[in-house]
């Protein structure tokens, strides 16, 4: 990148982001079904007529936060686990690692995708956008299993992500250890799962 003598001018957010980061910080800790226009507005510091210039609706704003959390959140997962472990088994198991340090903080307030899509209507785009979101945890194990040469990664990625998300509910409980215990059950199940013969 070529240097210059000239300073870059940090310019303030644009309405949009000021928006867009308002509605990610207070979706990510309530329900998006809780969560108002209003609050948001407030939240954001911007004015009403500037929020509806971007986001024509709340649904419009909905929308851009899951996109917006996938890309953080999925980011944030993929980054933490390669750090953690060199091989794809080691990697599958890092990712109850991961969840054990998401789950830890007490203002940890669950996964929002999760909670769209058992609040948003199937059939809706808010509920397709929170399960193909939700979905990329499962794409990445996938990646994983196939590097270990697993028979059937789409399956064993279901059965794996069914185990992550079940973690995700019990944290949400109260049970911030329950990543132990999934984790050694994820063990047993990477042990038993059937490998491709290699010709």
């Amino acid at each position: 990148m070529p240097s210059s003598s000239v300073e870059a001018v940090k310019t303030k957010p644009g309405a949009r982001e000021r928006v867009l980061e308002a509605a990610y910080e207070l979706f990510s800790r309530s329900s998006i079904a809780t969560v108002g226009v209003d609050a948001i507005v407030q939240h954001s510091g911007v004015a009403k007529m500037s929020f509806y210039k971007h986001f024509p609706s709340k649904d419009d704003l909905v929308l851009a936060f899951l996109d917006l959390r996938n890309v953080r959140w999925t980011g944030w997962l993929e980054a933490d686990v390669l750090r953690r472990a060199a091989t794809p088994s080691e990697r599958l198991l890092a990712m109850f690692d991961s969840f054990e340090d998401w789950f830890r903080p007490r203002e940890f307030a669950g996964c929002p995708l999760l909670r769209t899509v058992l609040e948003a209507p199937q059939g809706t785009p808010i509920h397709a956008a929170a399960a193909e979101a939700l979905g990329s945890c499962r794409t990445l194990v996938k990646r994983f299993a196939a590097e270990l040469d697993l028979a059937d990664p789409d399956g064993f990625s279901k059965v794996w992500h069914a185990l992550l998300k079940g973690s995700i509910i019990s944290a949400v409980e109260g049970d911030r250890g329950v990543t132990k215990s999934a984790r050694r059950g994820a063990a047993l199940m990477l042990e038993a799962w059937p490998r491709l013969e290699r010709v």
